[in-house]
């Protein structure tokens, strides 16, 4: 007999209870992370409905809660807006909603009530860490709870996580000590441009990641660049058509240095090579020269939206 799919083991779990239930009532995708799921339910569906369904998930699938999200993330500190629990397997009990995703034997803890996870950016996760070699000093701008960090930390690099949500910077460091790297992992709390001055001119690569346009990006991206080694590359995350995927980054960065664009040159508009950003001032270095960038790699990440996707372009500097 071929197993059961999980969301039939669910509307199982739930026509024991209701044989009348329509099998719409019941999701066709949620978020599992270890022994709790998040789950989004048709709008004006019934609590009483949504209380059997929550229950169905946890008989179904043996999990421990299950939780409604009941709005989307928002908020410069990417909070979910809304959650309720609907089922759980036991008695309430304080720390419910934590719990701890594992994913390429990389451990996450969170509370799902009060912090979002990315389930989407799982192959940019490895990939940073593959990137990154032992011993390179990175700077993440938005480490979250550790999203690229950790990966980053088990594969040898040392990592400046600076984070302005308190809560999930206090996930961060628990993470760090989870996952064995908290001798590689130096959180921060705080708006990034306002802490870590200490780190300017010192990163081998910087995380910076995503932005919804070019407005949104344009008070980070001096910032970023200052982390720099005089030869570095920032990874920065953005929104963008497939048909302006490679020329968006180009477009981002030539304001604050001359940008050189993707090979095949053909592809793009002629780079720009004004308003080049004053690095050696923004580091505090004594030297003449100023950077240089060119993107050497487009990544699509996700689908964000309908004809939009979320990209990752590897911006590399050099001096000239």
């Amino acid at each position: 007999m071929p197993p059961v799919a999980p969301r039939q083991k669910v509307i199982n779990a739930y026509t024991r209870v209701d044989k009348e239930a329509p099998e719409e009532w019941v999701p066709k995708k949620w978020e599992l992370h270890g022994d709790l799921a998040v789950i989004q339910l048709k709008e004006g569906t019934s609590y009483e409905v949504k209380q059997r369904v929550g229950e169905a998930f946890v008989k179904g699938l043996n999990l421990r809660i299950v939780i409604e999200d009941v709005g989307r993330v928002g908020g410069e500190l990417r909070k979910p807006q809304g959650s309720i629990v609907l089922a759980r397997r036991n008695e309430e009990t304080e720390r419910e909603t934590e719990t701890v995703h594992i994913e390429n034997r990389v451990k996450y803890s969170f509370d799902a009530a009060r912090i979002m996870f990315s389930s989407g950016n799982t192959t940019e996760r490895v990939k940073m860490g593959e990137l990154t070699t032992p011993g390179e000093t990175v700077v993440d701008m938005f480490a979250g709870i550790g999203y690229f960090t950790l990966p980053i930390a088990k594969n040898g690099g040392m990592v400046h996580a600076l984070e302005k949500n308190p809560v999930s910077a206090e996930f961060l460091v628990k993470n760090a000590a989870l996952n064995g790297v908290s001798d590689r992992v130096h959180v921060q709390n705080g708006d990034n441009r306002e802490i870590g001055t200490e780190l300017l001119g010192t990163a081998d690569r910087v995380s910076m990641g995503f932005f919804d346009g070019k407005e949104d990006a344009k008070p980070f991206i001096p910032r970023a660049i200052s982390f720099l080694k005089p030869s570095g590359t920032v990874h920065y995350h953005y929104l963008s058509t497939k048909e302006a995927a490679l020329t968006t980054p180009v477009d981002h960065f030539s304001p604050f240095v001359p940008c050189l664009p993707l090979q095949p040159p053909q592809l793009f508009s002629p780079p720009l090579a004004s308003l080049s950003i004053d690095y050696c001032a923004m580091t505090s270095m004594e030297c003449s020269p100023k950077p240089v960038a060119r993107v050497v790699r487009v990544r699509k990440v996700k689908s964000y939206r309908p004809q939009v996707f979320h990209y990752v372009a590897d911006v590399q500097f050099e001096l000239w």
